[in-house]
């Protein structure tokens, strides 16, 4: 079948989303199921109403047809594989906020390869679920953060910032330690190479590494419930640990050791003058692009398992792990072969770290990424080894534990003349947008437009007309303790 008809195909392509353009608005997201040589991705662009559009072509050789022949597409994203596709859905549904997503397939995919809109429409769906959960999440939690971090504020004066250092340890390898079930099975190689890199440890490893001997550089902590009872072992006065600014307070003040801290809230970040951490919502994470940012490289996942291995949820030794039941019938590709047990949070944690790969390599740093978790989901983007084999060939490094802590302790500290400007300008725009809000649809309050601030109580709120008011209201109340405890 053609493509497109040799006469006037813009036309055609127009007529053929006539029906769904009328519908579509401009924060909306339409996903083309095939290419084509580019004519329905330039009618969607050019519609009155010019929704959002990604476009899925797994097939080079109309890829290269369109380049030669068809019309200039350099605006539009062009995903050739399911991984870059889900990650370009992902970018508008789960971290933009498009709540309505439509897929296309031109006449002649839909009549010669029908399986392809079935195909995306499952990928699809699987994006706009997370994208709800996150939302959901939000909206739960999202005003607990907002106390936690009012509360947070004067041990966050008194803290370095930790993402305040790029490239502070360029060249050095980098272990992420995650308390999954396959850490217990990688203690003792981690034992024999815990010289060869940075550790950076979710707080929850702290104890099944203490097990064998095992003190990681740092520690990452970033829950908004009291985990403080996971700070186990010996000598933890001479590890940092940084602790998420909206976290429990519990883990600024239960420490002994040095602290530092990083804003996941966009919000408060811009409020303290820093720069909010991308993380896929569990510890581990933040840690994976705390590593990042340093410059760290390889950068190696170890009992990151992400799956129900051995039908268990933690590591042996992890404090609490026994109250963790089991959750989620979901499978996902395993480690050296076949399916293994999943829940939709972990698989969550599977799309951002794969999110973060492609990040990764588009970035063009020849960073290495290498997952040797035991066991466990398989991780697109991340080459999978064996602990031994990863750390095969490396030297021992000359960063002491306290020769990282001086350099983590160089972080940009909050200025306090800063902050308070800030406060008081958050203070001024919440009251403004709070005397808006009164009998009038929340979405009136554009995200994108708003102060961060203001645009995170419309996140908070869920675009709820009656809800919105009391959020910012709320907002209001953290901002004037944040004031309060400042001095």
């Amino acid at each position: 079948m053609l493509l497109h008809p040799a006469r006037d195909p813009k036309a055609a392509a127009a007529q053929d989303l006539a029906g769904l353009l009328s519908k579509a608005r401009p924060e909306d997201l339409v996903v083309l199921a095939g290419l084509g040589l580019g004519w329905h991705a330039v009618a969607i662009h050019e519609a009155p109403n010019r929704p959002h559009v990604v476009a899925y072509e797994p097939d080079t050789a109309i890829g290269r047809q369109q380049v030669a022949t068809g019309p200039d597409l350099s605006w539009l994203n062009v995903a050739g594989d399911p991984h870059r596709l889900t990650e370009l859905i992902a970018e508008r549904v789960v971290y933009a906020g498009t709540s309505r997503v439509a897929v296309f397939s031109p006449p002649a995919y839909r009549n010669t390869l029908p399986s392809l809109a079935n195909h995306v429409r499952e990928l699809v769906a699987g994006v706009v679920d997370r994208g709800r959960s996150d939302s959901l999440t939000r909206r739960t939690h999202g005003l607990r953060w907002a106390s936690l971090a009012a509360e947070n504020i004067e041990f966050v004066l008194r803290t370095p910032d930790a993402v305040s250092l790029p490239g502070s340890f360029k060249g050095l390898p980098a272990f992420i330690v995650g308390a999954g079930p396959s850490l217990s099975q990688s203690l003792d190689d981690l034992a024999k190479v815990q010289d060869k890199g940075l550790i950076l440890c979710a707080a929850s490893a702290l104890g099944p590494l203490a097990s064998v001997g095992v003190a990681p550089h740092c520690a990452v902590a970033l829950e908004a419930k009291d985990e403080s009872r996971q700070f186990v072992g010996t000598n933890l006065e001479a590890i940092t640990l940084i602790a998420a600014s909206n976290s429990h307070g519990n883990h600024f003040k239960k420490w002994p050791g040095p602290l530092a801290h990083a804003h996941l809230l966009p919000w408060l970040a811009q409020l303290c003058g820093g720069a909010a951490v991308p993380n896929g919502g569990h510890a581990s994470s933040l840690a994976f692009t705390l590593a990042y940012v340093w410059g760290c490289d390889p950068i190696v996942l170890v009992g990151q398992d992400l799956a129900y291995t051995g039908g268990k949820v933690h590591a042996e030794g992890r404090p609490g792990g026994e109250e963790d039941g089991v959750q989620g019938q979901l499978t996902t590709a395993a480690i050296g072969g076949g399916i293994v047990r999943t829940s939709p949070t972990f698989h969550s944690y599977i799309n951002w770290y794969q999110e973060s790969a492609s990040y990764v390599a588009r970035g063009g740093a020849g960073v290495r990424l290498i997952n040797a978790s035991s066991a466990g989901a398989l991780i697109p983007g991340f080459r999978h080894m064996p602990l031994h084999e990863a750390t095969a060939g490396m030297a021992e490094i000359a960063m002491t534990r306290q020769r990282f802590n001086e350099i983590l302790a160089e972080g940009r500290m909050v200025e306090r003349h800063a902050l308070a400007g800030n406060l008081g300008a958050a203070r001024q725009q919440l009251r403004a947008a709070i005397a808006n809000a009164g009998g009038k649809d929340a979405g009136a309050l554009k995200i994108q437009e708003a102060p961060a601030v203001v645009a995170y109580a419309v996140e908070c709120a869920g675009g709820s007309t009656e809800m919105l008011p009391d959020v910012l209201k709320h907002l209001l109340e953290c901002v004037l303790r944040m004031e309060q405890r400042r001095g």
